[in-house]
């Protein structure tokens, strides 16, 4: 992998990250909102051969999927606590990434020292 190749799996997965706490946000912000179909975001890997990295893949709730989960006594709707979660998850992930971002910034300047 190419430190070209490390800056764009690294960008990709922070833009990912970033859909991820804005969906946790959105469903944060409507836990009370009748109706509303909570937001997910599930990371998908790209193929080296597409360039590499991750996109993310945007899921809503149907209102069929609620009122199967009345049906089924679950309690439809956001789980507050699963949100926060999710929010440590991206936090984490996101984190990584940017360490993948200074590493591979580090490995570019190293390399253009030794040319220039």
């Amino acid at each position: 992998m190419t430190a070209i190749n490390a800056l764009s799996t690294a960008v990709s997965g922070l833009l990912v990250n970033t859909s991820k706490v804005a969906a946790s946000a959105d469903n944060i912000a409507n836990v009370h909102s009748q109706g509303y179909g909570r937001v997910e975001v599930h990371a998908k890997s790209i193929p080296p051969q597409h360039g590499g990295g991750v996109t993310g893949v945007i899921s809503r709730e149907t209102v069929q999927d609620i009122v199967q989960a009345n049906q089924g006594a679950q309690t439809p709707g956001v789980d507050v606590a699963a949100e926060f979660t999710n929010l440590i998850q991206a936090k984490t992930a996101y984190s990584a990434n940017l360490k993948t971002l200074e590493a591979a910034e580090e490995i570019i300047r190293e390399t253009v020292d030794l040319v220039g």
